[in-house]
């Protein structure tokens, strides 16, 4: 017995076993075996209880503790049956020798047997299973144990301990003119910089007073330049920096700074600094209150001998003949009492600086070069406008009873009405044959197409300078029927005199040929202008557009001229014009559609006319006849102290959309459900023009900025380049902004293709892995949204040959590695417009990792153990 009851206490290391065993041996011979099914039964239930509970740590069974000493058993807190099965899912070969050792020390004199799922692994037995004829069993299910799967995972944590901060400096609708520096405080070290600007000339580029390059204009003032000077990064410090560009009567018509630096912390600002100039101080611009206003004030520095004027939505803050070097405060004493600050909380709001006595000198008018081009397909050949005329129908006698000859008379005007009456009685005719009344074709659309261009002609060349070409279209461009650009209005109407109606419809043909010309003998100094003309449906297309439609082809060649910084009007002639792709090309153009009836069409070219001539004069540049010199130096301000909404807890990084670049001017952003909005602004190219209304949609469209507000002559308002989108109009998910310019509240048309979002969000910066069989890492490859990419050990501590990679080319990562699948998880969150590139820009220091070891945790998968006995 002294053999036995060490065995069972060397197992079990309690009293309570050896009592099961006794009862167990004194159960089986008192009570036949065949007849006892649910004893046995019991007995295949309490030793399986028994082996889930006691843990393997507490046995004193020698091979056990040989496992641990060996480290082959390591958590010695698993039960007994757990550890036979962490041996078995891994093929170890100690997991039936082990459970052998179990079964020896019960020391039973009956066939007994364990089994994992379909197989046994360990028994003890006087006959074979196979053979029996009586069996009992009890089982029991262990979750996360199945052969040949993982027993044990890993869990994985990646989180940026914080991320690149990134400042902008904004300049406004239009910035000049002359030599233009911006001030740009950095609150970190650089790291990258990258400018983008719509600039009219070519410029060099000052960091600091150290000479950054040397750069080309951008091709319109609605067409931005992106200029990358990582180069030159170094030239910026942390701290004040100035941004200097250096050229021949500049301007900037929008555009920005954009410096990455180490400091991660967002400031909203509350000091906006006016962009500095050397020449002619012609500034249109805005600025953006981000909470509830308390005080304002302004500080211009400056040097000028003659009148300025500093308006601040549409009333004047100052304005001072003072001749010399000026430093003034408009303290908040004097803002208070001529601006409302509640209504300007939260808004973007207009302000202008100007030379008084030089903003509408006349010279300020732009030449305008301008292609009417016009549809001279068949259908032109119909007749537009009739009257009421004496019409023959078939022979006609006279009075005196002789006929008129041959079929003259079916003819309109070859018998009068006192040629022709009714036959005499004895002149032997089929019919009588009287005279009608029928309409007459006084004149054809072509015939009015011809009008309305002279009308046109007359109203554009009113000014000598000015320039009209003629493009006219049928099945394909008709240049024996155009003229090139002239101010000769007596050659432009001697050809369209020459003009005839044949053939199909290719409007694409006329607006390409356009274009073309207006490309090749026009400079961007001018107004560029094209206005389209059709009464039917296009139906020929283009090899430049190649869309396979030609309504499409259309609406493609105008958004191609309007990159081109060329507006594109469009006219519907008559009730067959196809207003749909009419309306189409004048968005994409940037122009207006107009529809005009026959006896409305020549009074609408007269319109387009002078709406041409007014957009030209309207304009924000500047052409000085005498030699002005003014400064305005770049530390002149707007500051501002308001009461700023709370900011939410997490990680802040800032990013852009793409380009809004359709017919349209809608973009769209997305703000996760993981994130919330910090800051949003929308930038706008509008050239010469006015950014004077923007949209978000919500349901329905919702203005949210509208210049009109602040009066209806834009010429006396400041242009907007960066508006600010109100938080409360932003939600979780898509979020659409639309936005538009005009040259007053009735001329507003769709803005620049090249329009984007600009926004800061704030969001949990950790991605979290699933459960996992290992966590070891890998090399990444990494490219972030401007293109520039790292290649990083993530951990740090790898060493390891793997690569993975998350770019635009390749996204490749083991997902069965916890460490690689919470990276890329990270990664991801950070990639809003999926394609994978990441929003954010960071370093190998920011990013940190951690790794655990997960026990106590199922997979999905389980195993069904099983402890039978037999006779």
């Amino acid at each position: 017995m002294k053999r036995k009851i060490g065995k069972k206490g060397v197992f079990f290391s309690t009293d309570a076993l050896i009592a099961l065993i006794v009862i167990f041996i004194v159960i089986l011979a008192v009570y036949p075996l065949a007849k006892n099914k649910r004893d046995d039964s019991e007995a295949s239930s309490d030793i399986l209880k028994i082996l889930s509970s006691v843990k393997i740590g507490e046995i004193d069974n020698a091979y056990a503790k040989e496992l641990i000493s060996q480290g082959k058993i390591k958590d010695t807190n698993k039960s007994v049956l757990e550890q036979i099965g962490d041996f078995y899912v891994n093929n170890e070969p100690e997991a039936g020798t082990l459970a052998q050792s179990v079964l020896d020390s019960l020391d039973i004199d009956k066939n007994i047997g364990i089994w994992y799922g379909d197989e046994i692994i360990a028994s003890v037995s006087s006959s074979p299973y196979e053979t029996s004829e009586d069996v009992n069993l009890d089982r029991q299910v262990i979750s996360g144990i199945e052969k040949g799967k993982d027993l044990k995972g890993y869990s994985s944590r990646a989180y940026l301990s914080r991320a690149n901060g990134v400042n902008y400096f904004y300049f406004g609708g239009y910035i000049g003119d002359g030599n233009i520096t911006a001030r740009i405080d950095l609150p970190g070290e650089p790291a990258e910089a990258r400018i983008e600007i719509a600039i009219n000339k070519d410029f060099d580029l000052y960091i600091n007073d150290i000479f950054s390059g040397h750069y080309e204009n951008s091709s319109s003032p609605t067409t931005p330049a992106i200029y990358n000077i990582n180069a030159y990064t170094g030239n910026f410090n942390s701290g004040i920096n100035t941004a200097r560009f250096s050229g021949q009567n500049l301007y900037i018509a929008g555009g920005y700074v954009r410096i990455t630096h180490n400091n991660s912390e967002y400031g909203l600002e509350k000091k906006r600094f006016i962009p500095g100039i050397k020449g002619i101080i012609n500034i249109y611009d805005s600025f953006y209150i981000p909470g509830s206003l308390n005080s304002l004030s302004v500080f211009l520095h400056y040097k000028s001998d003659y009148k300025t004027v500093f308006n601040i939505e549409n009333k004047t803050v100052y304005n001072s003949s003072s001749t010399g070097e000026n430093s003034v405060t408009i303290d908040n004493s004097a803002l208070s009492s001529l601006l409302n600050y509640s209504k300007m909380s939260r808004k973007t709001i207009p302000y202008r600086f100007v030379l008084a006595n030089v903003s509408y000198i006349a010279n300020i008018t732009k030449n305008i070069d301008v292609f009417s081009v016009s549809d001279l397909s068949g259908s032109m050949g119909d007749c537009a406008i009739y009257s009421s005329a004496p019409y023959c129908t078939y022979d006609c006698c006279r009075a005196d009873g002789s006929r008129c000859q041959g079929q003259s008379c079916l003819y309109p005007g070859t018998c009068s009405s006192q040629e022709c009456g009714v036959c005499p009685l004895n002149k032997p005719l089929d019919k009588n044959y009287l005279i009608e009344n029928r309409n007459v074709c006084n004149k054809t659309k072509l015939d009015l197409a011809k009008e309305s261009n002279i009308a046109f002609i007359d109203s554009v060349l009113n000014n000598s300078v000015n320039r009209v070409g003629l493009k006219a279209y049928q099945t394909t461009y008709m240049p024996g029927l155009s003229h090139s650009l002239s101010n000769n209005s007596v050659s432009l109407k001697s050809k369209i005199s020459s003009w005839v109606a044949i053939g199909n419809t290719c409007i694409c043909c006329g607006i390409n040929q356009a274009k073309s010309d207006l490309v090749a003998n026009s400079t961007s100094d001018k107004s560029r202008v094209m206005v389209v003309m059709s009464d039917g449906q296009a139906n020929v297309g283009c090899l430049e557009q190649n869309t396979g439609n030609a309504k499409q082809d259309a609406i493609n060649a105008a958004c191609s001229a309007y990159a081109s910084n060329i507006t594109v009007y469009a006219v519907g002639f008559g009730s067959d014009a196809d207003a749909a792709t009419l309306q189409g090309i004048a968005n994409c153009g940037g122009g207006k559609y107009y529809f005009g009836n026959v006896s409305e069409i020549v009074e609408i070219y007269r319109q387009i006319a002078q709406n041409i001539i007014e957009a030209s004069y309207h304009e924000q540049t500047i052409s000085s006849s005498g030699n002005l010199s003014t400064i305005l130096y770049p530390d002149s301000y707007i500051k501002m102290n308001y009461t700023s909404d709370l900011i939410p807890y997490g990680l802040e990084f800032t990013a852009e959309t793409d380009i809004f670049g359709n017919n349209t001017s809608e973009g769209s952003f997305t703000v996760p459900q993981d994130s919330e909005a910090l800051e949003a602004n929308v930038i706008s190219y509008s050239g010469a023009r006015w950014t004077d209304n923007v949209y978000v949609f919500n349901n329905t469209w919702q203005s949210i900025f509208s210049l009109s507000d602040y009066g209806n002559f834009y010429t006396l308002l400041g242009d907007p380049y960066a508006v600010n989108i109100p938080l409360k109009y932003l939600k979780k998910g898509d979020n659409k902004i639309k936005v538009t310019t005009g040259i007053n509240p009735g001329n507003s048309t769709n803005g620049s293709a090249f329009n984007k979002i600009i926004y800061t969000l704030i969001k949990p910066a950790q991605g979290y892995s699933k459960i996992s069989p290992v966590a070891s890492g890998c090399k990444w490859h990494i490219e972030f949204e401007d293109s520039t990419s790292i290649v990083m050990n993530i951990p740090s501590a790898y060493s390891g040959t793997k690569v993975c990679s998350y770019n635009s080319t390749l996204v490749s990562y083991n997902d069965n590695d916890a460490i690689n699948n919470a990276v890329f998880s990270l990664l991801s969150s950070f990639d809003l417009n999926s394609n994978h590139k990441v929003e954010t820009k960071f370093s190998e220091q920011d990013l940190e990792i951690s790794s655990n070891e997960v026990s106590g945790i199922p997979y999905k998968w389980a195993t069904e153990v099983q402890v039978r006995t037999w006779n």
